[in-house]
């Protein structure tokens, strides 16, 4: 079987962040793509990060009952800073003998030489590097480029948005607009 992991912040969960999974699971022929949100990062600080329940909770209402998606706990439930071999190496013993496609985006692309234990990552699994505008991407052995639609969408705008009380609609799932202000994030 062939498994994506997309991992993220999903600070919240977006149109964009769906569309590129769904671009991926079709071009690249993936079986499975496992959702992976982060308990804090590692490589940079988000002053206004959300509690990680409200973004696993968001994830789920924007995937639904989709049979190829499925979101893991592994980082949330370890409360402690992840880094992406370590998941890497618990869904691989998680879901032994299946192949392993990491995806990110090109601007974690630009950065990836300076992630913990990328070389082991690029041993482990092939990197998918979707492109966003802008950024060049230098891509190396075991990574490929993957050319997905541009959605001029990212969470930091949507943040923005709820924060000066303008409309989301049309950028994230209903469902997870509901919840975000159901529950009064990022206010």
């Amino acid at each position: 079987m062939k498994i994506g992991i997309y991992g993220g912040s999903f600070n919240p969960v977006h149109n964009g962040h769906l569309k590129v999974a769904e671009w991926i699971l079709d071009r690249v022929k993936l079986d499975k793509i496992i959702w992976v949100p982060l308990y804090k990062p590692y490589h940079k600080e988000i002053s206004d990060l959300e509690d990680s329940e409200h973004r696993y909770n968001m994830l789920k209402l924007a995937l639904g009952n989709k049979k190829k998606y499925e979101i893991s706990r592994v980082e949330i439930d370890a409360k402690i800073i992840s880094y992406t071999l370590d998941t890497l190496l618990a869904l691989k013993k998680q879901y032994p003998g299946n192949e392993f496609y990491e995806i990110i985006g090109g601007d974690s692309a630009e950065t990836f030489h300076t992630w913990k234990d990328y070389k082991e990552i690029l041993e482990n699994a092939k990197v998918l590097v979707y492109s966003r505008r802008g950024h060049k991407v230098k891509i190396t052995e075991n990574m490929e480029l993957i050319e997905a639609p541009y959605l001029d969408i990212s969470s930091t705008l949507i943040r923005e948005k709820v924060e000066n009380n303008e409309s989301i609609f049309g950028l994230v799932p209903k469902a997870v607009e509901e919840y975000i202000y159901n529950n009064k994030l990022y206010r």
